[in-house]
């Protein structure tokens, strides 16, 4: 997306914003060869896509996407207590994926697992991101762990699954790496297509909607974070709520693991959200 349409796309109203998004589902929906699909995290934004996803089916009678949980193993409570709280208000279906092989041995963070003991394709999803040490520590927000428990278990959902569109809930503004995202585009590994519905929305204009639609929301936002991500990993940034810090001037992914952040660009090569 060139700077100027960007610019543009920012200069629009929410209410704007909210009907470029729903323009963006519906086309998605219509042009889908198979299933379509959405990720949810349980944050701000994918849960302001999921409320616009939800309001755009209704209104042109057509079924939900199938919502799309990713357990990492290191979910705040709060987080998987929301989802389930609001899937069930919402009447939402929700198929929550792991990398099994790795979250049955239940491991602990900071926990060694020997490469060897793992199944052939995850000791080759961590070669294929140059781990060659013969043991993995266990923490869902390093390079190799959000390969291992977010995007092994995506690719594989997808794949199975014959999703031809999948929904996320990103933003320009949200980290530098995603500036130069577009609303649509296409991946090889399966073959499918990312919509990005609110790009085009800024942290503040999530929490003017969340608060001028009355959207339920996660309350570690109410304890000071930002950005929710791994338990182990993720802090809150100020002793005020969310949207009453200064969303202007600093960024909401420092409460984020910073390695994580650092190599955002490879992870999304990869096929992260």
């Amino acid at each position: 997306m060139d700077a100027t349409t960007r610019a543009q796309h920012w200069a629009l109203s929410v209410q704007e914003k909210c009907n470029l998004s729903r323009q963006h589902i519906l086309e998605a929906i219509a042009n889908a060869s198979s299933r379509v699909a959405l990720g949810w995290t349980g944050g701000k934004d994918s849960t302001t896509m999921l409320w616009l996803t939800r309001m755009a089916c209704q209104e042109a009678n057509l079924p939900m996407p199938q919502c799309v949980y990713i357990d990492d193993g290191d979910a705040f409570p709060e987080i998987d207590q929301f989802v389930n709280t609001i899937a069930a208000a919402w009447g939402i279906d929700v198929a929550i994926i792991r990398n099994e092989d790795l979250l049955s041995r239940q491991p602990r963070i900071g926990e060694g697992i020997e490469v060897a003991s793992l199944s052939q394709e995850n000791q080759q999803q961590l070669l294929s991101v140059g781990h060659t040490d013969p043991v993995f520590f266990f923490e869902p927000e390093s390079f190799a762990g959000s390969h291992l428990t977010k995007t092994v278990p995506l690719l594989h959902y997808l794949k199975q699954q014959f999703i031809s569109h999948f929904l996320v809930g990103i933003r320009w503004d949200e980290q530098e790496h995603r500036l130069d995202e577009d609303y649509t585009s296409s991946r090889e590994t399966p073959p499918h297509t990312r919509v990005h519905p609110i790009l085009h929305f800024t942290e503040r204009d999530i929490w003017n909607t969340i608060h001028g639609e009355r959207l339920p929301f996660c309350e570690l936002y109410r304890l000071g974070y930002r950005s929710l991500g791994a338990r182990s990993t993720t802090r809150p940034l100020a002793a005020i709520p969310a949207w009453e810090q200064d969303l202007e001037h600093t960024s909401e992914r420092d409460g984020r693991g910073q390695d994580k952040e650092a190599v955002m660009e490879q992870l999304r090569s990869l096929g992260y959200m």
